[in-house]
């Protein structure tokens, strides 16, 4: 099938099912005492809900605890979406007496709808914690070799060599604390570590992945062990 064809037909779906969708828990509003001005409020606050929780579910940069409560409000704003359109049909066939109870109960989704939006907007907004590293240990530099053997002629000394020391790689510095930066990337290298492996990722994979020194490495781990345990 064709690009545009598909788009086509996701778009006809989609704007078929928002307004019937609308309509029907705009009439349910009203059968429940709300006026005729403010009877949109209540599709437009669920609606609202879930595409908020569905963008920041989606969003992989996003904290992963915001990304479990966004997923969690999503099913459930399509859930109320779902009940909500059910009884507006069931009220508009003469079906369903307005009782106590459905007005009770349809009068409290704004709130609550306005509510859980504050707080998963809170909690993507929170910054993660840098993890503080401890200093490594200087590592002494290697005396330099000297010769006191005796050639022919004026008594020389033998130049000491340079001695050679490994070349150090670069990368994030192994003192001081984790920038978030860092602690983003070694997120998503566990969160695809764990899809293909079925667990968490070692000291080792972490330092491969992120090519950082085994300072650096075991702290991350450990801040990433952290957060599991806290989610």
């Amino acid at each position: 099938m064709r690009l545009w064809l598909r788009g086509l037909g996701l778009t006809v779906v989609c704007v078929a099912a928002v307004v019937a969708s609308f309509s029907t828990l705009a009439s349910l509003a009203e059968f429940t005492g709300w006026g005729p001005m403010a009877s949109w409020l209540l599709p437009a606050s669920l609606d609202a809900l879930g595409m908020t929780a569905c963008l920041v579910w989606l969003d992989a940069s996003a904290p992963k605890k915001a990304r479990k409560w966004a997923a969690w409000m999503t099913w459930v704003a399509a859930g109320l979406s779902i009940v909500g359109n059910g009884v507006g049909h069931l009220a508009s066939t003469g079906h369903l007496q307005q009782d106590l109870w459905l007005v009770l109960l349809v009068g409290a989704v704004p709130p609550a709808a306005l509510a859980t939006t504050v707080h998963l907007i809170v909690l993507v907004s929170t910054p993660a914690k840098p993890v503080k590293v401890r200093d490594a240990a200087p590592v002494p530099a290697p005396k330099p070799e000297s010769s006191s053997r005796v050639v022919p002629g004026p008594a020389k000394k033998a130049a000491a060599k340079p001695s050679r020391t490994a070349p150090v790689k670069s990368g994030a510095d192994e003192t001081g604390p984790v920038d978030d930066v860092l602690m983003q990337k070694a997120r998503h290298v566990a969160e695809d570590y764990e899809t293909k492996h079925g667990k968490p990722p070692s000291r080792d994979a972490l330092k491969a992945e992120l090519g950082c020194g085994t300072t650096k490495a075991t702290a991350i781990a450990a801040a990433l062990k952290k957060e599991r345990e806290v989610a």
